[in-house]
């Protein structure tokens, strides 16, 4: 059984749509959702699920870079057609820094549609956006087919071995010569550059990294990623 003291930090915030879920590192998670007495379970719910997710794929010293982060549950998010979104609001004022994000000059917000808010791989994506974001990166600036890889390299093996979408499932956004939809090993395909990518990175489908040792790991072999590959022959059953 859980022991008290080791549940993390919850409490009420004002307006009554929020409750704030505390990460590892002493940050905040503000999880927003319908101002209703009711709402409180599931606020609670996804917030430990997120914050769960956030300790165990970033370390104390990300966290606090990132700062206080707000999480929307109310799946409005500017495109719809998203799986999740990140983005930022500049806090201008002592008084808005103060009240969201103390030694921060803004605040992260993360939305995710309804089937993939228990997901990993989704969570641990936006995740490294807001990362970015809290270090002056814009959206624009932002690869991410980047993104997705160290996303593989920081995703804990159950985690890794579930992810199913995003940007190496895609041909249009991630690697142009996957086969069209019509080819019955291209999810498989996918799937096999994800793990290539992986080993690439960590050196173990098993092994996982976090912190510094990912991102420079990012960036010294993002090229040499399945992004990159021209033969899809190589992520085939038998060569075919």
């Amino acid at each position: 059984m859980e022991k008290e003291h080791e549940r993390p930090e919850r409490e009420r915030q004002r307006p009554p749509n929020a409750t704030l879920v505390g990460t590892k590192s002493g940050t905040k998670v503000i999880v927003i959702g319908r101002a209703t007495r009711a709402d409180r379970k599931r606020r609670v719910k996804y917030g430990d699920k997120f914050v769960d997710t956030y300790n165990d794929h970033f370390t104390h010293r990300e966290q606090r870079q990132i700062g206080n982060i707000q999480y929307s549950l109310n799946s409005d998010m500017k495109d719809p057609r998203n799986e999740a979104e990140c983005t930022y609001a500049d806090l201008k004022t002592k008084e808005d820094r103060k009240d969201w994000n103390p030694r921060h000059e803004r605040i992260t917000m993360i939305n995710i549609r309804n089937d993939r808010k228990k997901d990993p791989a989704t969570i641990v994506h936006e995740l490294i956006h807001a990362k970015l974001f809290m270090r002056g990166i814009h959206g624009s600036k932002q690869n991410e087919k980047k993104v997705d890889f160290e996303t593989v390299g920081r995703l804990k093996t159950s985690g890794l071995l579930k992810k199913d979408s995003g940007y190496y499932y895609s041909r249009k956004e991630g690697n142009r010569n996957l086969p069209n939809r019509r080819d019955p090993q291209r999810d498989r395909i996918s799937f096999r550059g994800m793990l290539h990518d992986r080993i690439l990175l960590t050196g173990s489908i098993k092994k996982n990294i976090i912190g510094k040792p990912v991102e420079r790991r990012v960036d010294n072999r993002f090229r040499q990623s399945f992004f990159f590959k021209r033969n899809m022959s190589l992520f085939r059953d038998n060569g075919k």
